[in-house]
C-alpha cells in the first residue's frame, strides 16, 4: 500500500498558524494604538487634574477667609439673639411688679385663691431671676420691690386666714351645751378645718421667716379670745343644788323650820343663795367682749373648770389637725390657753379670799363657803388633765401656770380643812344655844344646817377623806387607830360624822331646855330627831355620792337615834298624865255594879272632873295645835299615841257618867263625845293658831 505524504497537512497547519499570527499581530498593534491613545488621554486628564488642583488651591485660598468671616457673623448673630432674649426677659421681669400688683392688692377669696397663688409664684420666679442676675444697679431695687409685693400677698392670705378663723371662732353659749347635755366642746365643721389647714400650708410655703407670716400668733390670738369669751369668768355660785331632803306628803308648809336651813325651802334658799353670791361676786362676773354674756349667766367655778378642760382638749385636737406637718404647735397652744388659765387662777384666788373672809366671821354654814369644797373636789379630779396640757412639747408659761394650779389646790385644801374644823367647833359651841327658838317646836335651823352640810360633803368622794383627816388632826380621837375597810367609809368620815351629830344632839338638848315647857320640848326634840332619821332614810349613794348618809354614820348610831326618838315620844306622852289623872274613876262599885244613886259630893266630884278635863283638853288643843310636827308619819304616830292614852280613858268615863244625874244640866259639863275628842286630836301639830 502506497504511503500517504504528510506535507499537505503540515502546509495547512502552517498556513493556519501564520493566519493566527497575523491576527495576533494586528491585535497587538491595535492594543498598542489603544495604549497610546489611553496614555494620551491619561496625560490630558493628569494635566487637567493638576490644573484643577491648582485652581482649587486658588479657590480655597479665597474661600477660607470668607468661611471664617461667616462663622464669626453666625456667632455674632447668636449672641445678638441671646442678648435680645435676655433684654426681653429683663423687660418682662421689670414689668412684673406693675402687672402682678393689680392681682396681689385685690384681697383673695376661696374662689380666686388658685390665680392668686399663681401670681405669687410668678413673683417668686421674678425674684429668683433678679437674685441670680448680675445687673447690680437695679438688682437690689427690683428684689426689694418684688419681696415687698410678695409679702403683701402673704399678708393678704394671712388676713384671709384671720378672717375665716375669726368667723368660726365666735364665742358659744355654754348654757346651750348644758341644755343639749353635751360632754365635749364643739369643733368647727370638717370643711372649715380643711380650709384652715390648706391656708396654713400655703402660708408656711410662702413664709421667708418674716413676721408677716406668723400665723401662730394669729391663731393663738383668735382662739384665746374664743375661749375667754365662751368661758367668761368663774363665779362663786353654788356648784350643785342642795341634797334632796325629806318632805311630807301633805301639809307641805309645815316642814319649814326657822332659819335658812329649811329642808323644804332648799330650792328657794338656793335661789336666795345664788342671788347673794352674784351680788358678792359682781367683780368676778364682768363679761368679756363677744356674744357670750357671762354676767347674765355666769359659770360656777366647778363648771368653769370642767368646761375649761373640755375646751382645752378640743383645742389641742384642733390645732394638731390644722397646723402643717412638722410645724411645732405647742407654742401656739400655750399662747391660746394661757389667758384662760390666768383667769382661772385669778378667779380661784378671789374665791379663796372671799371665803376666807367669810370664815373669819365664823360663818361656816353659808352656801358661798361650802362652794369651796366642791371646787376643791373638781380641782383634785381635774388636776391630772390640766397638768397634761403642760406635758410633751408644751412648756414655759403654761407649765408655770399648771404649777400655780397645784399651789391653788393646796390653798383650797387648807381652806376646806379650816372650814370643817370651824364647822365642828360651831356645832359644839354654846353660842348656838342662844339663838332664838321657834315657838312651834319645829326643826331647828342648826339641825338642817348640819345635816345639809354633812350630806353635801358626801358629794365630794375624791377629796372628803383628805379634808376630814386634816380637820380631825387636832382632835383627841385618834382615827389612825381605826382600820380602813375597802368599799366602806373611811375612819375619818365615821369619826367626823358621828362627832358632828353627837355635838348637834347636845346642842339640841340645851336648846330644848329653853322652852321651859315639857310638851314643847318633846315636840322640838321629836322634830329634830325625825329630821335626822329621815335624812338617813332619804340618803342614797346615787344621790349623795359614793356612800349614803346612813352608810357613813353606821347602824349603831342609827339605832341610838331611833331609841332617842322613841324616848322623846315617851317624854311627850308623860306630859299627858295630868289629863289622864282627871279621868280616873270616882264611882263606888257595889257587887260588881255602879251604885244607883250618887251622893252630892260624888256629883260635885264628877262635875269637877268633866270641867277640869274640858279646860285642860281645850288648853292642850289650843296650844298644841300651834305646835308643828313637820313629818306626816311622825305627826300621825304622835296623834295616835295621844288617842291611845286619852280616848279610851275618856270614852269609859264619858259612857259611865254622861247619862247619870250628876247634874241637872249635863251639857254644861259634857262637851265632847269620843268622836269629837278624836277629831280635835287629829288637828294637833298643824301649826295653826286656834
Amino acid at each position: 500500500m502506497a504511503a500517504v505524504s504528510p506535507y499537505p497537512q503540515r502546509r495547512t497547519e502552517r498556513k493556519e498558524n501564520e493566519r493566527k499570527l497575523l491576527e495576533d499581530r494586528a491585535e497587538v498593534e491595535a492594543l498598542r494604538d489603544s495604549v497610546k491613545a489611553t496614555n494620551h488621554v491619561s496625560s490630558n486628564i493628569t494635566t487637567t487634574l493638576s490644573d484643577m488642583d491648582r485652581r482649587l488651591g486658588i479657590l480655597e485660598h479665597g474661600v477660607v477667609p470668607v468661611h471664617r468671616s461667616t462663622q464669626r457673623l453666625n456667632r455674632v448673630l447668636a449672641n445678638l439673639t441671646k442678648s435680645v432674649a435676655a433684654m426681653e426677659k429683663i423687660v418682662h421681669y421689670l414689668d412684673y411688679p406693675a402687672i402682678e400688683e393689680k392681682v396681689i392688692m385685690e384681697p383673695p377669696t376661696e374662689e380666686s385663691m388658685t390665680s392668686y397663688l399663681a401670681s405669687l409664684d410668678r413673683l417668686q420666679e421674678a425674684m429668683e431671676f433678679w437674685q441670680a442676675s448680675k445687673l447690680s444697679r437695679c438688682k437690689e431695687r427690683q428684689v426689694t420691690k418684688l419681696r415687698q409685693l410678695r409679702r403683701a400677698g402673704l399678708l393678704e392670705i394671712v388676713s384671709l386666714f384671720r378672717k375665716t378663723l375669726n368667723t368660726w371662732s365666735v364665742s358659744i353659749e355654754i348654757k346651750d351645751l348644758l341644755k343639749q347635755d353635751s360632754k365635749e366642746a364643739p369643733l368647727p365643721p370638717e370643711d372649715v378645718v380643711e380650709n384652715w389647714k390648706n391656708l396654713l400650708n400655703i402660708i408656711k410655703q410662702l413664709r421667708d421667716d418674716s413676721p408677716v407670716g406668723d400665723f401662730q400668733s394669729v391663731w393663738s390670738e383668735a382662739r384665746a379670745r374664743y375661749l375667754q369669751q365662751s368661758l367668761g369668768k368663774a363665779s362663786m355660785n353654788m356648784d350643785r343644788k342642795q341634797p334632796k331632803m325629806p318632805r311630807p306628803r301633805s301639809n307641805r308648809n309645815l316642814l319649814v323650820p326657822q332659819g335658812s336651813g329649811s329642808p323644804s325651802s332648799s330650792m328657794s334658799s338656793l335661789k336666795t343663795t345664788r342671788s347673794m353670791e352674784k351680788s358678792l361676786n359682781a367683780s368676778n362676773n364682768t363679761a368679756a367682749s363677744g356674744n357670750a354674756d357671762p354676767e347674765a349667766n355666769p359659770l360656777t367655778f366647778t363648771e368653769y373648770c370642767m368646761w375649761m378642760v373640755r375646751f382645752f382638749k378640743s383645742e389641742k385636737v384642733l390645732i394638731k389637725s390644722v397646723f402643717p406637718t412638722g410645724q411645732d404647735w405647742s407654742q401656739a397652744f400655750n399662747d391660746t390657753i394661757s389667758p384662760v388659765l390666768d383667769s382661772f387662777l385669778e378667779s380661784g384666788q378671789d374665791m379663796l379670799q372671799k371665803v376666807q373672809t367669810t370664815m373669819e366671821k365664823n360663818s361656816y354654814f353659808s352656801a358661798d363657803v361650802f362652794v369651796v369644797y366642791e371646787v376643791f373636789e373638781n380641782l383634785v379630779t381635774s388636776k391630772k388633765e390640766i397638768e397634761s396640757f403642760a406635758e410633751g412639747g408644751t412648756q414655759g408659761a403654761v407649765r408655770t401656770k399648771t404649777e400655780g394650779i397645784s399651789d391653788l389646790i393646796s390653798q383650797f385644801l387648807g381652806t376646806c380643812v379650816k372650814g370643817c374644823s370651824g364647822f365642828l367647833n360651831d356645832v359644839r359651841s354654846s353660842k348656838n344655844v342662844q339663838d332664838t327658838l321657834a315657838s312651834d317646836g319645829t326643826v331647828y335651823a342648826l339641825t338642817s344646817d348640819v345635816v345639809n352640810f354633812l350630806r353635801r360633803l358626801l358629794q365630794i368622794p375624791e377629796s372628803i377623806d383628805q379634808i376630814l383627816t386634816g380637820a380631825l388632826s387636832s382632835e383627841k380621837t385618834a382615827t389612825n387607830r381605826l382600820v380602813a375597810v375597802d368599799g366602806e367609809p373611811s375612819p375619818s368620815m365615821r369619826v367626823f360624822y358621828t362627832e358632828s351629830l353627837n355635838a348637834l344632839v347636845v346642842s339640841l338638848e340645851a336648846k330644848a331646855s329653853q322652852y321651859k315647857n315639857p310638851p314643847l320640848e318633846g315636840i322640838f326634840m321629836l322634830n329634830n330627831y325625825q329630821y335626822i332619821m329621815r335624812s338617813f332614810e332619804f340618803s342614797r349613794p346615787e344621790v349623795d355620792g359614793a356612800f349614803s348618809f346612813a352608810d357613813v354614820v353606821g347602824d349603831e348610831f342609827i339605832e341610838t337615834t331611833k331609841k332617842a326618838l322613841k324616848k322623846q315620844q315617851d317624854v311627850y306622852q308623860s306630859s299627858l298624865r295630868p289629863l289622864i289623872a282627871l279621868l280616873m274613876d270616882v264611882t263606888v262599885i257595889q257587887e260588881g255594879k255602879i251604885r244607883a244613886s250618887l251622893s252630892a259630893k260624888e256629883k260635885e266630884n264628877i262635875k269637877d272632873k268633866f270641867k277640869a278635863f274640858n279646860e285642860k283638853f281645850e288648853e292642850l288643843f289650843r296650844t298644841q295645835s300651834s305646835y308643828v310636827i313637820a313629818d306626816p308619819d311622825l305627826r300621825k304616830t304622835v296623834r295616835d299615841d295621844v288617842k291611845k292614852v286619852i280616848v279610851p280613858m275618856y270614852t269609859r268615863f264619858w259612857e259611865k257618867y254622861h247619862n247619870t244625874d250628876f247634874s241637872r244640866n249635863p251639857s254644861k259639863y259634857v262637851r265632847y263625845d269620843k268622836q269629837a275628842v278624836e277629831k280635835m286630836i287629829d288637828r294637833l301639830f298643824e301649826g295653826k293658831d286656834i
